[in-house]
C-alpha cells in the first residue's frame, strides 16, 4: 500500500473546486430556501378597506402576497408576520396630544437616554411619561414622530390580520408598538432605537441571511423594516406589487433611498429567476461525497 502524497493534494483541490461551485452546507444542499424568509409586514383590518388608517390599495397586495406564499412555498423556510399593537392611548395618536393635534402633524418627543423613557411635556401628560430635569449629566435623544389616527388597537377587530391574509401556525408573529410611550414602523426595533423585537433572533437562530418584504405600507412600516434588515446584514428584498403605499410623495423618497442603500426593488414576477438565479451552483450531496471518496481510495493506493 503506498500513498501517493501529489494524488493526494490533486483530491484536496478538486475537493475545493466542487465546494466553490456547490455550497457543501445543509442549507445549500437543500437548494438554500431554508434560508430565506419572508416577512409580511402590517396586512390588518386598520390598514385596510374602512380602516381607520386604511392605505389605498392595500386590500389590492393581498391576493398577491398569497399567490407567493403558495407559488413559492419550498422557497422559503422562514415566514414571518408582523401586527401593528398599540394601547389605546398611545403616543403615535393625535388624539392623545393636548395641543389638539391633528392627524399627520409631526412632533419631536423628548426621551431620556439611555434607558428611553418619555418626557413629560405640556402637550403630553401620560402616566408613561417621566419628568425630565435638565442636569449636566442628563441626555436626551428628540425622535420625529408623525402622529396618526387611534389604529391598531390591540385586542380588537382592528388590530387583527386581515381575514384573507393566508397564514399558517408554523408562522412567527412580531408584534410591535406595544410599548405605549415609543412608535414602531420596523419589525425590528422602535423609531428610537432603544428596544429591539425578538425578530432577528429568530431569524439568525434560523440561519436566515435573505428576506423578502411584502405588506404595508411599503413608505413607512416596509421601508424601515428593509432599512434596517440591510443594517443588521441580510440580503434584502422588497415586492413592490405586493406592496401599498400611503402617499406617492413618501413612497418615491422610500424607493430612492432603498435603492441607495442596496436593497433590491422587485416584483413577484422576477422571484422565480431570482430564486433559479441563487441556486445554479448546487450539486447534490451525496455525488460530492461519493467522487470525494472514490478520489481518496484511488490516491491512497496508487
Amino acid at each position: 500500500m503506498t500513498y501517493n502524497r501529489r494524488s493526494f493534494v490533486v483530491v484536496a483541490v478538486v475537493f475545493c473546486l466542487m465546494c466553490f461551485f456547490a455550497d457543501c452546507s445543509p442549507a445549500a444542499q437543500s437548494g438554500g430556501s431554508s434560508r430565506r424568509a419572508l416577512l409580511i409586514v402590517d396586512v390588518q383590518n386598520c390598514f385596510t378597506g374602512n380602516g381607520s388608517l386604511s392605505v389605498s390599495g392595500g386590500e389590492e397586495v393581498i391576493p398577491v402576497i398569497n399567490r407567493i406564499r403558495e407559488k413559492h412555498a419550498e422557497q422559503f423556510g422562514v415566514v414571518a408576520v408582523t401586527q401593528d399593537w398599540h394601547c389605546v392611548d398611545h403616543v403615535s395618536f393625535a388624539s392623545q396630544h393636548l395641543r389638539h393635534r391633528d392627524p399627520y402633524d409631526v412632533v419631536n418627543l423628548t426621551y431620556l437616554l439611555p434607558t428611553g423613557q418619555l418626557c413629560r411635556s405640556d402637550d403630553l401628560q401620560k402616566n408613561y411619561t417621566v419628568a425630565c430635569s435638565p442636569t449636566p449629566d442628563s441626555k436626551t435623544s428628540l425622535v420625529r414622530q408623525v402622529l396618526w389616527p387611534d389604529h391598531c388597537i390591540e385586542n380588537t377587530q382592528g388590530a387583527e390580520l386581515h381575514s384573507r391574509l393566508h397564514v399558517n401556525a408554523t408562522d412567527i408573529v412580531i408584534k410591535k408598538g406595544n410599548a405605549c410611550h415609543i412608535d414602531s414602523y420596523s419589525a425590528f426595533t422602535d423609531i428610537g432605537n432603544f428596544r429591539e423585537t425578538e425578530l432577528k433572533e429568530k431569524l439568525r437562530s434560523r440561519s436566515v441571511d435573505s428576506v423578502f418584504l411584502v405588506g404595508l405600507a411599503l413608505d413607512y412600516c416596509v421601508f424601515y423594516t428593509a432599512k434596517d434588515a440591510k443594517r443588521l446584514g441580510f440580503k434584502t428584498y422588497v415586492v413592490l406589487d405586493a406592496t401599498a403605499s400611503v402617499a406617492s410623495g413618501t413612497e418615491e423618497e422610500a424607493k430612492r433611498e432603498m435603492t441607495q442603500l442596496g436593497i433590491s426593488l422587485v416584483n413577484s414576477s422576477q422571484l422565480e429567476e431570482i430564486f433559479a438565479s441563487r441556486g445554479t451552483r448546487s450539486v447534490p450531496s451525496f455525488i460530492i461525497r461519493h467522487f470525494v471518496l472514490l478520489s481518496i481510495f484511488s490516491a491512497w493506493h496508487y
